[in-house]
Protein backbone atom coordinates (compact mmCIF):
# COMPACT_ATOMS: atom_id res chain seq x y z
CA UNK A 1 0.00 0.00 0.00
CA UNK A 2 1.54 3.52 -1.07
CA UNK A 3 2.48 5.59 2.09
CA UNK A 4 0.70 8.91 1.68
CA UNK A 5 2.36 10.50 4.94
CA UNK A 6 4.55 12.84 3.50
CA UNK A 7 1.49 14.63 0.90
CA UNK A 8 -0.87 14.39 4.44
CA UNK A 9 1.88 16.19 6.16
CA UNK A 10 1.77 19.15 3.69
CA UNK A 11 -1.37 19.02 2.96
CA UNK A 12 -1.96 19.67 6.99
CA UNK A 13 0.00 22.62 7.13
CA UNK A 14 -1.18 24.39 4.02
CA UNK A 15 -4.44 24.01 4.97
CA UNK A 16 -3.53 25.45 8.50
CA UNK A 17 -2.24 28.78 7.50
CA UNK A 18 -5.06 28.80 4.74
CA UNK A 19 -7.67 28.48 7.93
CA UNK A 20 -5.32 30.81 9.64
CA UNK A 21 -6.23 33.77 6.93
CA UNK A 22 -9.81 32.85 7.10
CA UNK A 23 -9.94 33.52 10.60
CA UNK A 24 -7.70 36.50 10.76
CA UNK A 25 -10.24 38.04 8.17
CA UNK A 26 -13.28 37.20 10.59
CA UNK A 27 -11.71 38.21 13.65
CA UNK A 28 -11.12 41.82 12.58
CA UNK A 29 -14.62 41.62 11.17
CA UNK A 30 -16.30 40.62 14.78
CA UNK A 31 -13.81 42.45 16.47
CA UNK A 32 -12.06 39.43 18.99
CA UNK A 33 -8.68 38.49 19.54
CA UNK A 34 -7.05 36.87 16.48
CA UNK A 35 -5.77 34.14 18.96
CA UNK A 36 -8.78 33.13 20.79
CA UNK A 37 -10.27 32.75 17.04
CA UNK A 38 -7.28 30.55 16.52
CA UNK A 39 -8.11 28.73 19.18
CA UNK A 40 -11.82 28.16 18.26
CA UNK A 41 -10.44 26.64 14.77
CA UNK A 42 -8.20 24.38 16.33
CA UNK A 43 -11.33 23.00 18.22
CA UNK A 44 -13.51 22.76 15.34
CA UNK A 45 -10.75 20.39 13.88
CA UNK A 46 -10.73 18.53 16.32
CA UNK A 47 -14.16 18.09 17.06
CA UNK A 48 -14.54 17.38 13.25
CA UNK A 49 -11.42 14.63 13.27
CA UNK A 50 -13.46 13.17 15.98
CA UNK A 51 -17.18 13.25 14.37
CA UNK A 52 -15.68 11.41 10.84
CA UNK A 53 -12.55 10.01 11.88
CA UNK A 54 -10.58 11.80 8.92
CA UNK A 55 -7.53 10.46 8.51
CA UNK A 56 -5.80 13.39 7.06
CA UNK A 57 -6.22 15.33 10.36
CA UNK A 58 -4.34 13.03 11.96
CA UNK A 59 -1.41 15.45 10.94
CA UNK A 60 -2.68 18.18 12.54
CA UNK A 61 -0.47 18.22 15.22
CA UNK A 62 3.40 18.44 15.73
CA UNK A 63 5.43 16.96 18.25
CA UNK A 64 7.12 18.81 21.10
CA UNK A 65 10.49 18.46 18.94
CA UNK A 66 9.05 20.69 16.43
CA UNK A 67 7.19 23.20 18.74
CA UNK A 68 11.29 23.53 20.30
CA UNK A 69 13.40 23.40 17.28
CA UNK A 70 11.73 25.34 15.01
CA UNK A 71 8.32 27.57 16.56
CA UNK A 72 10.34 28.60 19.95
CA UNK A 73 13.17 30.14 17.94
CA UNK A 74 11.56 32.31 15.74
CA UNK A 75 9.47 33.91 17.99
CA UNK A 76 11.94 34.18 20.47
CA UNK A 77 14.38 36.13 17.72
CA UNK A 78 11.28 38.17 16.30
CA UNK A 79 10.54 39.61 19.67
CA UNK A 80 14.66 40.08 20.11
CA UNK A 81 15.09 41.62 16.98
CA UNK A 82 12.50 44.24 17.41
CA UNK A 83 13.24 45.01 21.42
CA UNK A 84 14.96 48.53 20.49
CA UNK A 85 17.02 48.88 23.49
CA UNK A 86 16.82 52.92 23.23
CA UNK A 87 13.71 52.92 23.47
CA UNK A 88 13.69 51.70 27.18
CA UNK A 89 16.06 54.08 28.12
CA UNK A 90 15.30 55.72 31.73
CA UNK A 91 12.52 52.49 32.30
CA UNK A 92 15.05 49.79 32.23
CA UNK A 93 14.89 49.40 36.11
CA UNK A 94 11.25 49.14 35.81
CA UNK A 95 11.45 46.95 32.64
CA UNK A 96 14.24 44.42 34.27
CA UNK A 97 12.54 44.31 37.53
CA UNK A 98 9.11 43.39 36.36
CA UNK A 99 10.55 40.09 33.98
CA UNK A 100 13.23 38.95 36.67
CA UNK A 101 11.33 40.10 39.71
CA UNK A 102 7.88 40.19 38.81
CA UNK A 103 8.19 36.71 36.77
CA UNK A 104 9.94 34.91 39.41
CA UNK A 105 7.77 36.04 42.08
CA UNK A 106 4.48 35.22 39.68
CA UNK A 107 5.78 31.71 39.29
CA UNK A 108 6.23 30.91 42.82
CA UNK A 109 2.89 32.48 43.85
CA UNK A 110 1.44 30.13 41.12
CA UNK A 111 3.16 27.26 41.97
CA UNK A 112 2.63 27.52 46.03
CA UNK A 113 -1.12 28.47 44.96
CA UNK A 114 -1.76 25.29 42.67
CA UNK A 115 -0.26 23.21 45.63
CA UNK A 116 -2.17 24.15 48.46
CA UNK A 117 -5.73 25.05 46.69
CA UNK A 118 -5.61 22.02 44.21
CA UNK A 119 -3.12 19.27 45.45
CA UNK A 120 -1.00 19.57 42.68
CA UNK A 121 2.66 18.68 43.18
CA UNK A 122 5.12 21.21 43.21
CA UNK A 123 7.23 20.83 40.64
CA UNK A 124 4.63 20.60 38.06
CA UNK A 125 2.85 23.59 39.66
CA UNK A 126 6.03 25.46 39.44
CA UNK A 127 6.24 24.13 35.83
CA UNK A 128 3.06 25.83 34.99
CA UNK A 129 3.88 29.12 37.00
CA UNK A 130 6.84 29.46 34.89
CA UNK A 131 4.75 28.99 31.43
CA UNK A 132 1.74 30.98 32.34
CA UNK A 133 3.71 34.21 33.75
CA UNK A 134 5.47 35.17 30.60
CA UNK A 135 2.96 38.05 29.42
CA UNK A 136 1.73 38.47 25.66
CA UNK A 137 -0.36 41.97 25.56
CA UNK A 138 -0.63 42.55 22.06
CA UNK A 139 -3.92 43.30 22.17
CA UNK A 140 -3.58 45.52 25.00
CA UNK A 141 -0.49 47.67 23.20
CA UNK A 142 -3.47 47.44 20.14
CA UNK A 143 -6.02 49.81 22.47
CA UNK A 144 -2.68 52.12 23.62
CA UNK A 145 -1.73 53.09 20.47
CA UNK A 146 -5.37 53.76 19.52
CA UNK A 147 -6.37 55.33 22.28
CA UNK A 148 -2.55 57.33 22.58
CA UNK A 149 -1.71 56.26 26.21
CA UNK A 150 1.21 57.92 27.84
CA UNK A 151 4.52 56.37 26.08
CA UNK A 152 5.67 55.69 29.57
CA UNK A 153 3.09 53.42 30.53
CA UNK A 154 3.14 52.09 26.85
CA UNK A 155 7.08 51.27 26.82
CA UNK A 156 6.42 49.68 30.48
CA UNK A 157 4.09 46.84 29.60
CA UNK A 158 6.18 46.07 26.22
CA UNK A 159 9.22 46.26 27.45
CA UNK A 160 8.14 43.51 30.17
CA UNK A 161 6.37 41.33 27.28
CA UNK A 162 9.67 40.99 25.41
CA UNK A 163 11.79 41.09 28.29
CA UNK A 164 10.38 37.89 30.29
CA UNK A 165 9.68 35.67 27.29
CA UNK A 166 13.25 34.16 27.55
CA UNK A 167 13.61 34.25 30.87
CA UNK A 168 9.93 32.35 31.37
CA UNK A 169 10.65 29.97 29.29
CA UNK A 170 14.50 29.12 30.83
CA UNK A 171 12.54 28.63 34.27
CA UNK A 172 10.04 26.31 32.99
CA UNK A 173 13.29 24.19 31.17
CA UNK A 174 14.76 24.27 34.40
CA UNK A 175 11.29 22.85 36.37
CA UNK A 176 10.54 20.70 33.57
CA UNK A 177 13.77 18.82 34.12
CA UNK A 178 13.35 18.50 37.85
CA UNK A 179 9.95 17.46 37.42
CA UNK A 180 11.06 14.59 34.79
CA UNK A 181 13.21 13.26 37.46
CA UNK A 182 12.63 9.90 39.29
CA UNK A 183 12.79 11.44 42.47
CA UNK A 184 12.60 14.33 43.28
CA UNK A 185 14.00 15.51 46.65
CA UNK A 186 15.18 18.83 47.93
CA UNK A 187 18.35 18.82 49.55
CA UNK A 188 21.51 20.65 49.72
CA UNK A 189 23.21 19.29 47.17
CA UNK A 190 20.58 18.89 44.81
CA UNK A 191 19.75 23.13 45.16
CA UNK A 192 23.57 23.51 44.72
CA UNK A 193 23.84 21.45 41.50
CA UNK A 194 20.44 22.36 39.59
CA UNK A 195 21.47 26.19 40.21
CA UNK A 196 25.27 25.97 39.14
CA UNK A 197 23.91 24.37 36.00
CA UNK A 198 21.75 27.13 35.79
CA UNK A 199 23.62 29.80 36.11
CA UNK A 200 26.59 27.92 33.59
CA UNK A 201 23.59 27.53 31.11
CA UNK A 202 22.58 31.26 31.43
CA UNK A 203 26.17 32.10 30.80
CA UNK A 204 27.39 29.97 28.36
CA UNK A 205 23.80 31.25 26.85
CA UNK A 206 25.01 34.65 26.31
CA UNK A 207 28.32 34.11 25.07
CA UNK A 208 26.93 31.75 22.29
CA UNK A 209 24.68 34.69 21.23
CA UNK A 210 26.87 37.24 21.50
CA UNK A 211 29.10 35.45 19.58
CA UNK A 212 27.23 34.41 16.83
CA UNK A 213 24.91 37.21 16.72
CA UNK A 214 28.49 40.00 16.18
CA UNK A 215 29.59 37.30 13.60
CA UNK A 216 26.28 37.20 11.44
CA UNK A 217 25.85 40.91 11.90
CA UNK A 218 29.25 42.22 10.17
CA UNK A 219 28.38 38.68 7.60
CA UNK A 220 25.03 40.02 6.85
CA UNK A 221 26.53 43.99 6.05
CA UNK A 222 29.18 42.89 4.03
CA UNK A 223 26.68 41.03 1.36
CA UNK A 224 24.83 42.79 -1.06
CA UNK A 225 22.36 40.64 -2.04
CA UNK A 226 18.77 41.57 0.08
CA UNK A 227 17.75 37.39 -0.22
CA UNK A 228 20.94 36.52 1.16
CA UNK A 229 20.73 39.02 3.72
CA UNK A 230 17.03 37.56 4.87
CA UNK A 231 18.32 33.76 4.70
CA UNK A 232 21.19 34.80 7.09
CA UNK A 233 19.17 36.03 9.53
CA UNK A 234 17.15 33.20 9.30
CA UNK A 235 19.94 30.94 9.85
CA UNK A 236 21.48 33.21 13.16
CA UNK A 237 17.86 32.38 14.94
CA UNK A 238 18.43 28.84 14.75
CA UNK A 239 21.30 28.11 13.86
CA UNK A 240 22.10 29.76 17.40
CA UNK A 241 19.42 27.51 18.81
CA UNK A 242 20.63 24.67 17.67
CA UNK A 243 24.44 25.43 18.61
CA UNK A 244 23.18 25.79 22.27
CA UNK A 245 20.51 23.06 22.71
CA UNK A 246 21.80 20.55 20.33
CA UNK A 247 25.12 20.79 19.87
CA UNK A 248 26.46 21.91 23.48
CA UNK A 249 23.95 20.77 25.43
CA UNK A 250 22.71 17.70 24.50
CA UNK A 251 26.19 16.15 22.51
CA UNK A 252 28.81 17.85 24.07
CA UNK A 253 26.50 17.96 27.61
CA UNK A 254 27.73 21.23 28.49
CA UNK A 255 24.57 22.54 29.31
CA UNK A 256 24.05 26.16 27.71
CA UNK A 257 20.49 28.08 27.41
CA UNK A 258 19.36 28.56 23.41
CA UNK A 259 16.53 30.39 24.85
CA UNK A 260 19.24 32.83 25.95
CA UNK A 261 21.59 32.37 23.15
CA UNK A 262 19.04 33.13 20.20
CA UNK A 263 17.30 36.15 22.57
CA UNK A 264 20.77 38.08 22.78
CA UNK A 265 21.48 37.49 18.93
CA UNK A 266 18.36 38.62 18.18
CA UNK A 267 18.87 41.60 20.58
CA UNK A 268 22.73 42.40 18.62
CA UNK A 269 21.49 41.92 15.31
CA UNK A 270 17.90 44.04 15.75
CA UNK A 271 20.24 47.18 17.59
CA UNK A 272 23.96 46.45 16.47
CA UNK A 273 23.78 44.76 12.92
CA UNK A 274 20.78 46.39 11.02
CA UNK A 275 22.80 50.00 12.05
CA UNK A 276 24.77 48.89 9.17
CA UNK A 277 21.98 47.77 6.47
CA UNK A 278 20.24 50.19 4.10
CA UNK A 279 16.99 51.48 5.07
CA UNK A 280 14.99 49.24 2.27
CA UNK A 281 17.03 46.36 4.03
CA UNK A 282 15.77 47.10 7.19
CA UNK A 283 12.31 47.74 6.16
CA UNK A 284 12.39 44.32 4.06
CA UNK A 285 13.77 42.16 7.88
CA UNK A 286 11.13 44.08 9.76
CA UNK A 287 8.03 42.77 7.60
CA UNK A 288 9.90 38.95 6.93
CA UNK A 289 10.27 38.77 10.41
CA UNK A 290 6.76 40.15 11.16
CA UNK A 291 5.44 37.53 8.59
CA UNK A 292 7.69 34.68 10.19
CA UNK A 293 6.13 35.73 14.10
CA UNK A 294 2.52 35.62 12.28
CA UNK A 295 2.98 32.29 10.98
CA UNK A 296 4.58 30.51 14.01
CA UNK A 297 1.89 32.48 16.14
CA UNK A 298 -1.02 31.06 13.86
CA UNK A 299 0.06 27.58 13.54
CA UNK A 300 0.93 27.22 17.56
CA UNK A 301 -2.68 28.32 18.45
CA UNK A 302 -4.65 26.12 16.02
CA UNK A 303 -2.34 23.33 17.39
CA UNK A 304 -3.10 24.17 20.83
CA UNK A 305 -6.95 24.35 20.02
CA UNK A 306 -6.41 21.13 18.47
CA UNK A 307 -5.40 19.51 21.58
CA UNK A 308 -7.81 21.25 23.50
CA UNK A 309 -10.75 19.49 21.36
CA UNK A 310 -9.38 16.41 22.71
CA UNK A 311 -9.74 17.64 26.25
CA UNK A 312 -13.08 16.25 28.76
CA UNK A 313 -13.15 19.88 30.40
CA UNK A 314 -15.54 18.46 32.54
CA UNK A 315 -12.23 16.85 33.96
CA UNK A 316 -10.63 20.50 34.75
CA UNK A 317 -12.84 23.19 34.76
CA UNK A 318 -11.91 23.51 38.58
CA UNK A 319 -8.85 23.57 37.55
CA UNK A 320 -8.92 26.28 34.63
CA UNK A 321 -11.11 28.27 36.97
CA UNK A 322 -8.20 28.44 39.98
CA UNK A 323 -5.75 28.99 37.45
CA UNK A 324 -6.84 31.83 35.74
CA UNK A 325 -8.06 33.65 38.83
CA UNK A 326 -4.44 32.92 40.49
CA UNK A 327 -2.87 33.87 37.49
CA UNK A 328 -4.65 36.57 36.24
CA UNK A 329 -5.74 38.41 39.54
CA UNK A 330 -3.68 37.50 42.69
CA UNK A 331 -0.03 36.03 41.41
CA UNK A 332 0.00 39.36 38.62
CA UNK A 333 -1.47 41.94 41.17
CA UNK A 334 1.34 40.37 43.20
CA UNK A 335 4.28 40.78 41.27
CA UNK A 336 3.71 43.96 39.45
CA UNK A 337 2.63 45.89 42.59
CA UNK A 338 5.82 44.11 44.46
CA UNK A 339 8.76 44.80 41.78
CA UNK A 340 7.25 48.51 40.81
CA UNK A 341 7.10 48.84 44.66
CA UNK A 342 10.65 48.16 45.01
CA UNK A 343 11.91 50.20 41.86
CA UNK A 344 9.83 53.32 43.06
CA UNK A 345 12.35 52.92 46.17
CA UNK A 346 15.17 54.30 43.76
CA UNK A 347 13.60 56.78 41.87
CA UNK A 348 12.20 60.82 43.31
CA UNK A 349 9.13 61.25 44.03
CA UNK A 350 8.01 62.68 40.72
CA UNK A 351 9.18 59.78 38.39
CA UNK A 352 7.52 56.75 40.78
CA UNK A 353 5.23 54.56 38.77
CA UNK A 354 1.84 56.01 39.97
CA UNK A 355 -1.34 53.50 41.34
CA UNK A 356 -2.89 54.04 38.40
CA UNK A 357 -0.05 52.76 35.99
CA UNK A 358 0.70 49.88 38.19
CA UNK A 359 -3.34 48.75 38.03
CA UNK A 360 -2.87 48.80 34.21
CA UNK A 361 0.43 47.22 34.11
CA UNK A 362 -1.14 44.37 36.43
CA UNK A 363 -4.70 43.97 34.17
CA UNK A 364 -3.01 44.50 30.95
CA UNK A 365 -0.77 41.33 31.41
CA UNK A 366 -2.32 39.45 28.68
CA UNK A 367 -1.01 35.80 27.98
CA UNK A 368 -0.68 34.19 24.57
CA UNK A 369 1.61 32.54 22.34
CA UNK A 370 4.74 32.07 24.56
CA UNK A 371 2.39 30.04 27.61
CA UNK A 372 0.91 28.41 24.36
CA UNK A 373 4.28 26.89 22.88
CA UNK A 374 5.56 25.82 25.92
CA UNK A 375 2.69 23.60 26.79
CA UNK A 376 2.88 22.36 23.32
CA UNK A 377 6.56 21.24 24.42
CA UNK A 378 5.84 19.01 27.52
CA UNK A 379 5.80 15.26 26.46
CA UNK A 380 2.97 13.52 25.97
CA UNK A 381 3.97 10.48 28.53
CA UNK A 382 3.62 13.48 31.20
CA UNK A 383 0.91 12.50 33.28
CA UNK A 384 -0.53 16.01 33.87
CA UNK A 385 -0.01 17.14 30.01
CA UNK A 386 -3.86 17.35 28.99
CA UNK A 387 -4.71 19.04 32.34
CA UNK A 388 -2.01 21.91 31.67
CA UNK A 389 -2.55 22.18 28.44
CA UNK A 390 -6.07 22.76 29.79
CA UNK A 391 -5.58 25.03 32.43
CA UNK A 392 -3.22 27.21 29.59
CA UNK A 393 -5.63 27.32 26.79
CA UNK A 394 -8.54 28.59 29.94
CA UNK A 395 -5.99 31.42 30.86
CA UNK A 396 -5.35 32.80 27.75
CA UNK A 397 -9.22 32.84 26.91
CA UNK A 398 -9.96 34.60 30.21
CA UNK A 399 -7.25 36.78 29.64
CA UNK A 400 -8.23 37.71 26.60
CA UNK A 401 -11.96 37.79 27.17
CA UNK A 402 -11.97 39.51 30.26
CA UNK A 403 -8.48 41.61 30.45
CA UNK A 404 -8.41 42.78 27.03
CA UNK A 405 -12.22 43.83 26.78
CA UNK A 406 -12.26 45.47 29.82
CA UNK A 407 -9.43 47.56 30.25
CA UNK A 408 -10.46 50.79 27.79
CA UNK A 409 -13.18 51.35 30.45
CA UNK A 410 -10.17 51.36 32.87
CA UNK A 411 -8.15 53.53 31.19
CA UNK A 412 -11.32 55.77 30.87
CA UNK A 413 -11.58 55.15 35.04
CA UNK A 414 -8.86 55.60 36.38
CA UNK A 415 -8.36 59.05 34.01
CA UNK A 416 -5.40 57.67 32.16
CA UNK A 417 -6.91 58.93 28.62
CA UNK A 418 -10.03 60.69 27.82
CA UNK A 419 -12.13 60.54 25.35
CA UNK A 420 -12.98 63.93 23.42
CA UNK A 421 -16.96 64.73 23.04
CA UNK A 422 -16.47 63.61 19.40
CA UNK A 423 -14.55 60.44 20.40
CA UNK A 424 -17.39 59.24 22.79
CA UNK A 425 -19.98 60.14 19.58
CA UNK A 426 -18.08 57.66 17.43
CA UNK A 427 -17.55 55.00 20.53
CA UNK A 428 -21.30 55.30 20.78
CA UNK A 429 -21.83 55.07 17.31
CA UNK A 430 -19.69 51.47 16.92
CA UNK A 431 -21.47 50.36 20.18
CA UNK A 432 -24.52 50.76 17.81
CA UNK A 433 -22.97 49.11 14.80
CA UNK A 434 -21.79 46.20 16.62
Amino acid sequence: MEDHSFLYAAFAIFSLLTLSTIVLSITKLIRIPFAVGLLFAGIGLSLLQHAYDLEVLNYFSFSPDVVFYVFLPTLIFEAAYHLNLHQFKGLFREILSLAFLGLLVSTGVIGVGLNYLLDMPITIALVFGALISATDPVAVLAIFKELKAPKKLTTIVDGESLMNDAIALVFFQFFLKIAGGAAFVFSAKFIFTETAHLVQSLMLGVIVGAILGFVFSFAIAKIESKGAQLTLSLILAHATFLVAEGILTHILHIPTSGILATMVAGLIMGNFGKRKLSQPTVKSFAEIWDFLGFLSNALIFILLGVKIGQIDFNLYWKEILVASALTLFVARGVSVFVSLGLSNLTRAKNQEISFSYKIITMWGGLRGALAATAVLMIPAKNEYVEMLQAMTAGVILVSFLINAMTITALLKKLKIVNFTKNENLQEKEAQIII
